[in-house]
């Protein structure tokens, strides 16, 4: 990966989709779909302080790494504005960690902001890092719950 995430295996790859359903059929394979709402998610900071996370995702099965299909619902978000600036396809790599919001300081130290965070689930926590001057993409650090269907 990147910065203080590098040595860091990448479990999921992140594409922003305009349909889920053109893009489950363009990729082929078997998924799984969950409508992502609001009340799942916590302590959410935004790099403009505007996010509304209602969005819909698939899941591969029985890749590694995981790929994950989001289409945004149209509300302000990383994803919708990957979109509105005609970007849509290949948006992130994630990376699992003991804490992704215990690499937030490390990550903006060495250059790449917080655009996004908070916590999901349970015990859940995601970070996303601006690199995209430096790769193209951004990254997330992940944390899954530990109840939590992947």
């Amino acid at each position: 990966m990147i910065g203080p995430l590098a040595g860091h295996k990448v479990s999921q790859i992140g594409f922003v989709v305009q349909s889920l359903d053109v893009a489950i059929a363009e990729f082929g394979g078997s998924w799984r779909t969950i409508d992502v709402r609001p009340d799942v998610f916590r302590d959410v900071k935004d790099h403009r302080g505007r996010t509304v996370l209602d969005h819909s995702v698939a899941l591969s099965e029985g890749c590694t790494p995981q790929l994950e299909l989001i289409q945004s619902s149209g509300s302000p978000n990383i994803w919708q504005d990957w979109l509105d600036e005609g970007k849509a396809g290949f948006h992130h790599c994630a990376v699992e960690v003991d804490s992704a919001l215990a690499v937030v300081d490390a990550m903006e130290r060495a250059g790449f902001p917080s655009v996004l965070q908070g916590r999901f689930g349970l015990d859940g926590e995601f970070a996303y890092f601006d690199a995209v001057a430096a790769c193209g993409m951004h990254v997330e650090a992940l944390t899954f719950p530990t109840r939590w269907a992947r």
